[in-house]
């Protein structure tokens, strides 16, 4: 796909400045009502160019080095309009269709090229402000795809930044700190003096620019943001039909995510009133359209392939080789539990190992940190997979801790053994998050 931002744009962007032009005086008397004429069932086309430049910040053993980054990623998708926000901050609905969704990941040295399955083009998006949701109603999004697609400036919330009254050429309004939360993909806005300014109405085209700092946090790590941006609003279709954003970020290193000190340029077209059959109504008889615990859970698959589960949308991965990685779930900016995945050898005799040698090899691990066992237990799930569940308390550095072993073992004699490690205070907030994630484990079976 063409490239959307020529680097005569770029520059425009980068140089841009609220400007107030002269008022007209029946500007000042009249105003301009500039309501959105978006409607349930409409279907836009929608195209999207995205390119990031900055530093990652990364903190290793206390001290913080810099690595180069950039991003750059295209997309194409026909969105439907299912439920239209009658106010600034009523939910809104609508179902995608990508038809490209591509991008580029430079960090230091290495390259990821991430794409969107085939089979996971159709994309929902809910937005309850300040929270945006995307998910597939084919199945379970790969964390590497969610984070391609959900990118700054939703389409579906874009003009919730129009003024909700009638506006002269000049005048500005504010935005609230959750549409900008929304906005910019945060979890918070604490403060923020963005506004948006009428800047031209001219060739049945609405004009406006908007700039300004924000102040909130992802995930409860802090990050500083200055922004500013241009969009156009067709009067006929009273539909924005361009926008174009330009965000520098500086945000803390958190317990997941490295900090950064990033520049992101967005470009987007919108073109109502398109068709996609992939969106008619024959077409979606049976698709589900609103989220669902099961609908928004990851899929996550190990580097080497041999084994795969679900997760929700707390838990990260924070390492990974081809038979271990290593989890942690974070909820509301607390670090709640780790989880230690590795694949061992298979077992010439499954039933060799006993429960109770799992649980003597757990008090070897564990040395002196071992307190006592809470339970113990051996069944047989749905899959037939022998599952042993061992969980262990003790202490850590004077800090009470619990820890929770599975070991899993197929039929034909592969295991996996997951290792969830809480601090005590934590397990009534964890709330058995290692049944719904063990529950879902999958081995791969072996190649004929």
């Amino acid at each position: 796909m063409q490239n959307l931002i020529t680097a005569s744009q770029i520059v425009a962007l980068a140089a841009m400045a609220v400007t107030v032009p002269s008022v007209p005086a029946f500007a000042r008397e009249t105003g301009y009502s500039l309501r959105t004429g978006r409607a349930s069932g409409a279907v836009d086309l929608v195209e999207v160019a995205l390119d990031v430049g900055g530093d990652l910040r990364i903190v290793e053993d206390g001290k913080e080095r810099r690595m180069k980054t950039n991003v750059a990623a295209n997309f194409v998708y026909h969105e439907k309009s299912l439920q239209v926000g009658k106010g600034a901050d009523s939910p809104m609905r609508s179902l995608r269709h990508y038809r490209e969704a591509v991008g580029t990941i430079k960090s230091g040295d290495h390259q990821y090229e991430p794409v969107l399955r085939d089979e996971r083009r159709l994309i929902a998006v809910e937005i309850d402000q300040p929270r945006v949701t995307l998910f597939s109603p084919q199945g379970a999004l790969r964390f590497e795809e969610l984070e391609l697609i959900d990118v700054l400036a939703n389409s579906l919330l874009l003009e919730q930044l129009l003024p909700s009254r009638a506006v002269a050429l000049g005048n500005q309004w504010e935005h609230s700190n959750e549409l900008i939360a929304a906005l910019l993909g945060l979890d918070t806005v604490t403060s923020n003096d963005v506004k948006s300014t009428l800047t031209e109405v001219a060739d049945g085209k609405a004009r406006f620019e908007l700039s300004g700092r924000v102040e909130g946090a992802e995930d409860d790590v802090s990050t500083e943001i200055a922004l500013k941006g241009k969009y156009q609003f067709d009067l006929k279709t009273r539909r924005i039909t361009w926008f174009g954003l330009l965000v520098r970020e500086d945000r803390a290193v958190g317990h997941v995510d490295t900090g950064f000190d990033v520049t992101a340029r967005v470009q987007m077209r919108i073109t109502p009133g398109a068709h996609s059959e992939h969106l008619a109504p024959d077409a979606l008889a049976n698709v589900p359209l609103q989220s669902t615990a099961e609908l928004t859970q990851l899929s996550y698959e190990s580097a080497g392939g041999k084994w795969r589960f679900l997760h929700d949308r707390r838990w990260f991965v924070i390492t990974e080789e081809d038979d271990r990685a290593v989890l942690r779930l974070i909820d509301q900016g607390d670090r709640l539990a780790q989880c230690n995945v590795a694949f061992l050898a298979p077992a010439a005799d499954a039933t060799e190992l006993t429960l109770e040698q799992f649980q003597k090899d757990i008090v070897g691990a564990l040395g002196e940190n071992f307190k006592s066992f809470v339970r113990a237990s051996q069944q047989h799930d749905e899959t037939d997979y022998r599952v042993f569940q061992v969980v262990a308390e003790g202490e850590t550095s004077n800090v009470p801790m619990q820890w929770i072993y599975y070991l899993v073992t197929d039929r034909h004699g592969h295991r996996v053994v997951l290792a969830f490690v809480l601090e005590k205070e934590m397990v009534d907030r964890f709330e058995q998050a290692d049944e719904k994630l063990v529950g879902t484990l999958r081995l791969s079976e072996p190649r004929e």
